[in-house]
């Protein structure tokens, strides 16, 4: 019996052995494809937000605009607005632990940080009762929220190296709007002349 066994133990142990080898061989070969389906859904997710953020940002530009066509013309042009655009819901997906950190958190609290943007523009408007500088302190939340959101755009396409955002099909150089908004919000902080803003 036991010669039986030592003729046929080396069948079973290679047997079990290539079946290892073949369980290894499949869950590299799964894992690579999972890592490919995984890193394929992160970029789609990735360019979604893209696409959210940038329509954000030319939201913000449109209404900087609107509101200096409105004050500049008297109010007879443009629309003068105090609230900015709705942040938009991010979408629901399974793969928000494969975005860069980082990024996701930035895309995550960005809808708090819209709210309390807002909440600047208010708190002014009840502070000053003043129009005109209700309309500079959203003119300054509008600019900075737009620029962060084209920046944080511009860093989710970079990251997942999807192509850049095309300005020139806008139109008008609507990221210079935001930048110089910004600019004129940054310079009013430290200005001893100006009062506080929130």
């Amino acid at each position: 019996m036991s010669g039986l066994l030592s003729q046929i133990a080396p069948f079973f142990t290679g047997g079990v052995f290539g079946a290892l080898l073949l369980w290894i061989a499949q869950e590299v070969v799964r894992g690579r494809r999972d890592k490919k389906a995984r890193a394929r859904a992160a970029r789609y997710l990735d360019m979604r937000f893209a696409v959210l953020f940038e329509s954000y940002a030319l939201d913000c530009a449109n209404k900087i605009a609107d509101n200096r066509l409105h004050r500049n013309s008297g109010g007879h042009t443009g629309l003068g607005t105090l609230k900015l655009p709705e942040a938009l819901a991010l979408p629901d997906s399974t793969y928000w632990e494969f975005l860069a950190h980082d990024l996701a958190e930035r895309a995550m609290t960005f809808q708090n940080v819209a709210r309390h943007a807002d909440g600047a523009i208010e708190f002014v408007s009840w502070i000053d009762n003043d129009p005109s500088a209700t309309a500079v302190a959203f003119d300054d939340q509008a600019g900075m929220m737009g620029t962060k959101a084209w920046e944080l755009a511009c860093d989710l396409r970079r990251e997942y190296g999807v192509i850049p955002f095309r300005k020139e099909n806008i139109g008008w150089d609507f990221v210079d709007t935001l930048g110089r908004a910004e600019q004129s919000a940054k310079e009013r902080r430290v200005s001893t002349k100006t009062p506080v803003e929130a």
